[in-house]
């Protein structure tokens, strides 16, 4: 396939009341790109519902025989409202059903079509900075999908030892459960009684000096300690563990409950030592202590939940859970316990082969303010979701502008990408680089941004990225695709010839070979004041020496001109 490019169709809604019967259903959106030098676009979906417009397969056909091919970018939230219209790395029980069916749905509806790919965002979810004050339903379900009690009933040790955990208090609402050490005062009190009760028999049976009654009393309440003691955190933790596994299995409203549930499967993967668990904390931990460093806060960080600054700061440990999350979608046929999950005759992975169509993961477009806190939002974050997924038809889309507006720095993020992290990169995003978006600006022949797009593409080629759809985002006005596709077709050939950045020849900036850089650059030295001609109050010396004596001997001045740039 090498590297095809292609544009986007754009979308309905944001087009001009002129404009908008080119965008009325997917087939008018496919016929945007027939013109612009280019056989594929990206389609746009705007709801599930553009798959019910009349004749909609037929007008396809159409569009096919044309010798167009295309893939089709799944609903967003960015495409008309904020509210997220398929949320895979949610552990709500609402929107994982509703998350999966829609997917299911659409990935269908594009296989049957004929779309080479379904892209969706990796994550639209609520960003984990503001789970502590939105209020949401308390009913969770496991990385498959099954109520959160199952998960636990099937793995009593995890629920052991958050029930055993003093900080869990925080996850039972509406409910004071009493400390370890307020139920040994209780229970050490109630011994104490009873023990004052025996001994005082003792002493009217003449079994006990009456000057030896308090000193009996302690000594017999200190034996009943150790006892006591155990019976306080098994009471503790038999009382925890009965309102978890209550309260997150009910419809009620209440702030964050996905924290526990993030906290219950992050501990589950780290005792497993998952592999999305292992590679995406101990990056994440690196780059934390890195920056603490450079605050001039040097300190030592456990990646255990026992730890409580690690606890605390969910963008160490929470875009491991919810690739997880996003994982067991994928996996709904493979559940690790007895009971299955409900969504195991939807399958994805089915469609994808029925189809030979690729799903890719592409990172959202974050909202000003909390970048760093969306859930799944890297390339190097999603190559180990892809990774751990493990098809062949799963992969992953680089959109650089998103990366700039997250605050993400790309030449690093590449560079820390793994070895064979650019196999898995099957679509790129691609626009004049920069962190304002959506911009969508158009790519200038010859330009730097068409350079630094190139640097980008190399490293990611170096890394295995030899076969990629590369889709130029359209933006609005009257040309909004200008000289892009050509930029990018030089980005192609140059790319395709192994050639590195830094040798990159005049041909890749737009230069023609016909005529050399130097007799160029004096063509243009001798033209650089034509927008002054006219306005100047000197003679303007508009032939030179050699045009003056041909103009002596006869010649017309405009054939002297001509003649010049031959």
């Amino acid at each position: 396939m090498g590297y095809v490019i292609g544009v986007s169709s754009g979308i309905f809604g944001a087009a001009q009341p002129e404009e908008k019967l080119q965008y009325i259903s997917l087939s008018q959106k496919a016929y945007y790109a027939m013109f612009k030098g280019v056989n594929f676009v990206q389609i746009d979906l705007e709801t599930i519902s553009e798959f019910q417009y009349p004749n909609l397969k037929f007008e396809i056909e159409k569009v096919k025989k044309l010798g167009m091919e295309f893939g089709i970018h799944g609903e967003s939230g960015h495409f008309g409202g904020r509210e997220s219209p398929a949320a895979l790395d949610s552990s709500l029980e609402v929107e994982y059903r509703r998350s999966h069916e829609r997917i299911h749905y659409a990935l269908e509806n594009s296989g049957k079509l004929g779309a080479r790919y379904y892209l969706i965002h990796a994550s639209e979810t609520t960003p984990f900075s503001r789970l502590e004050m939105d209020l949401q339903p308390a009913k969770l379900v496991d990385i498959w999908g099954r109520p959160i009690k199952v998960f636990l009933e099937e793995n009593p040790e995890i629920l052991d030892w958050i029930s055993e955990q003093e900080w869990a208090d925080e996850f039972v609402h509406r409910w004071r459960i009493e400390s370890v050490k307020d139920i040994f005062n209780r229970l050490r009190l109630q011994e104490a009684e009873k023990i004052s009760r025996d001994v005082e028999e003792e002493i009217r049976a003449g079994k006990i000096p009456p000057n030896k009654r308090e000193e009996e009393i302690e000594r017999r309440l200190k034996e009943r300690e150790p006892e006591l003691k155990k019976r306080a955190k098994e009471e503790r933790k038999k009382t925890v563990s009965t309102w978890l596994q209550r309260q997150y299995s009910v419809a009620d409203i209440i702030y964050g409950p996905e924290r526990f549930a993030y906290i219950v499967v992050g501990e589950w993967m780290r005792r497993k030592k998952d592999i999305i668990w292992e590679g995406i904390v101990k990056q994440n931990l690196e780059e934390f202590k890195e920056e603490m460093k450079q605050n001039g806060e040097e300190y030592k960080i456990e990646p255990n939940f026992e730890d409580d600054t690690f606890r605390s700061h969910m963008e160490i440990w929470g875009q491991a859970v919810a690739a997880k999350y996003i994982w067991g979608h994928f996996n709904v046929d493979k559940v690790e316990g007895k009971k299955p999950s409900p969504f195991a005759h939807l399958n994805f992975k089915k469609i994808l082969e029925r189809y030979k169509m690729y799903f890719v993961f592409e990172q959202e477009m974050p909202p000003k303010g909390y970048e760093k806190y969306i859930r799944l939002n890297r390339p190097t974050h999603i190559y180990w979701l892809v990774k751990a997924i493990n098809h062949p038809l799963v992969g992953i889309a680089i959109d650089f502008e998103h990366l700039l507006a997250g605050n993400i720095n790309i030449d690093k993020e590449l560079d820390k990408m793994p070895e064979d992290g650019g196999k898995y990169v099957k679509v790129l995003h691609v626009g004049w680089p920069t962190p304002l978006a959506p911009a969508h600006i158009p790519i200038p022949l010859g330009s730097d941004q068409q350079y630094k797009l190139y640097e980008w593409m190399w490293k990611l080629r170096q890394k295995g990225m030899k076969d990629c759809w590369v889709i130029f985002e359209r933006g609005g006005g009257r040309d909004p695709i200008k000289q892009s596709v050509l930029a990018l077709r030089k980005i192609k050939e140059y790319l395709e010839k192994d050639v590195p950045p830094e040798k990159l020849p005049p041909e890749f900036f737009g230069f023609p070979t016909s005529q050399s850089l130097a007799r160029q650059k004096v063509v243009i030295f001798e033209h650089a004041l034509d927008p002054l001609k006219g306005t100047l109050m000197f003679p303007e010396i508009t032939h030179t020496f050699l045009g003056r004596k041909a103009i002596e001997k006869g010649k017309r001045p405009e054939e002297w001109a001509k003649e010049e740039l031959k």
